[in-house]
């Protein structure tokens, strides 16, 4: 019998998604994928991005109604959970941004708001909250201006447009502004004082961190708290 792509676990989806990325790629393509990843690997960003015990920076989001809101103003909870992915274009975003609403009820038990950072327009962030259901609150971060503050942005560069170009994907029409920029995928804790509690940081586009490691974490810090 055949099992269920929905019917797995977050990290199976994730894997099953890049092998059949693999599978319809072809070699260029996927070496280009690889090239992408090096040089983001020696321009140490991981290292130069905010990390665990950071301080938050200020920063302004567009909300789905395209208002302008403070992240003073979003979070409104004990604990903070922001993902910053790339955007509805990107198959393993969607099953991160899935997974996160599966899990919804848990994060609000814990009083914990859950928000996802991308760099793409208003309209794709609506149709996003449409398409999926979302509870998950979508931000908008034209040109990565947050994810610059955030130290996780990058330029795209013309051999990997191109590919996305191939692919139907384009980000100038995602992203407006005519910008080629994207940030690598990363998820942040901020507790109610600001501090990164935690973080997690990829330069692969799959490799993502399932939300069930998150809810561990502040179940954690709150048991810490306690004693």
């Amino acid at each position: 019998m055949k099992t269920s792509f929905t019917s797995v676990s977050f990290s199976e989806r994730l894997l099953l998604t890049a092998e059949k990325l693999a599978k319809t790629s072809n070699p260029d393509d996927l070496a280009k994928y690889k090239a992408i990843a090096d040089t983001l690997s020696a321009s140490d960003l991981t290292n130069f991005a905010l990390q665990t015990g950071d301080v938050m920076p200020s920063f302004a989001l567009q909300d789905v109604e395209g208002k302008h809101q403070k992240i003073s103003q979003i979070h409104n909870r004990k604990w903070l959970v922001i993902n910053i992915f790339r955007g509805s274009w990107c198959p393993f975003c969607n099953i991160e941004l899935v997974e996160y609403e599966k899990h919804y009820e848990k994060f609000s038990t814990l009083d914990a708001k859950v928000i996802a950072i991308s760099p793409q327009k208003i309209e794709y962030n609506q149709s996003l909250v449409n398409q999926r259901k979302l509870k998950v609150e979508l931000y908008s971060d034209p040109n990565c201006k947050v994810a610059e503050r955030f130290r996780i942005g990058y330029t795209v560069p013309n051999y990997l447009n191109n590919i996305y170009h191939n692919q139907n994907v384009h980000l100038e029409k995602f992203n407006g502004e005519g910008t080629l920029k994207l940030p690598i995928p990363a998820t942040y804790l901020i507790d109610r004082s600001g501090i990164i509690r935690m973080h997690f940081l990829s330069l692969s586009p799959y490799q993502r961190l399932d939300p069930s490691l998150v809810i561990d974490t502040i179940q954690s810090l709150i048991d810490s708290n306690d004693k």
